[in-house]
């Protein structure tokens, strides 16, 4: 099944190998217009700080965030994130993906106004049908 809307998405994940892996399973889940690909929160950060960035084409629509990442981490990133998201000019559905089952980085993620879900590594393929039908 291939979703109607093409959608740009971003990987912010410091595990190269799981980039990969990421693009082919969303290219058979969905039609992708871009695909963005960041190894650490701070140079993620400044993509969406860039205003040239903050057009709708540039903007994914969704990201999935892992937490662990050198440099920056998800948590940090979220912080300056929820700061950028009120001056995009649409939303930006934020997935943390990660291999944790702490209940504490899970209740953070939940509380989060900017986390829509807290998903674990490996992504099922449930969770893809999920996200990508709406």
């Amino acid at each position: 099944m291939v979703a109607e809307k093409e959608r740009t998405i971003c990987i912010i994940d410091d595990d190269s190998i799981l980039h990969s892996i990421m693009k082919v399973k969303l290219k058979k889940k969905a039609y992708i217009r871009n695909f963005l690909s960041f190894t650490n929160g701070k140079t993620a950060l400044e993509y969406f700080e860039n205003k040239e960035n903050w057009i709708s084409e540039r903007l994914p629509d969704v990201i999935f965030l892992d937490i662990n990442m050198p440099i920056m981490d998800g948590w940090q990133f979220l912080e300056h994130f929820e700061d950028i998201s009120p001056k995009l000019v649409k939303r930006v559905d934020i997935y943390m993906l990660s291999s944790s089952i702490d209940n504490r980085d899970i209740d953070r993620a939940h509380k989060n106004k900017n986390v829509k879900a807290y998903l674990t590594k490996p992504m099922e393929e449930e969770a893809f049908e999920k996200i990508f039908q709406s």
